[in-house]
C-alpha cells in the first residue's frame, strides 16, 4: 500500500489550513456521529476527534489544540470536509499526481 503523504513544512512554519485541505482530499475525515468527526494524519497514522458544537467552538484531541489552543490542521480538514473552507490549492489538471492506497487501511 502507498503511504499518503502531506505537504512538508518550511523553517518551523506550518500552514495547519493547507495541510487540513490536503487531509480531507487525501480522505482522511470519516464523520463519528452530530457533530463529531475522526481524522486520520497520514504521517503518523494517529487518529483524532474533532468536535463541532452547534453554538459554533470546536473542540480536537490533538496536542496542537490541547497545548496551543490553534485552530489545527485535523479541525480544518474537518471544515474543507463539510464543505466550509475556501480552497487553498488551485485543482489539479487531467492527469495529476493520484493517491493511492487507502489511509484508514491499517486501521481495519
Amino acid at each position: 500500500m502507498a503511504q499518503a503523504t502531506v505537504s512538508q513544512t518550511r523553517k518551523g512554519y506550518v500552514d495547519r489550513r493547507a495541510l487540513g485541505e490536503e487531509m480531507a482530499a487525501l480522505g482522511c475525515v470519516r464523520q463519528a456521529g452530530d457533530g463529531r468527526y475522526v481524522v486520520l494524519s497520514p504521517g503518523s497514522g494517529n487518529a483524532y476527534q474533532v468536535t463541532c458544537h452547534p453554538w459554533g467552538s470546536w473542540e480536537c484531541t490533538c496536542p496542537d489544540r490541547r497545548y496551543r489552543n490553534a485552530f489545527c490542521k485535523h479541525m480544518w480538514a474537518v471544515k474543507h470536509y463539510r464543505g466550509e473552507g475556501e480552497d487553498y490549492f488551485e485543482p489539479e489538471e487531467e492527469g495529476g499526481e493520484e493517491t493511492k492506497g487507502d489511509p484508514w487501511a491499517r486501521l481495519r
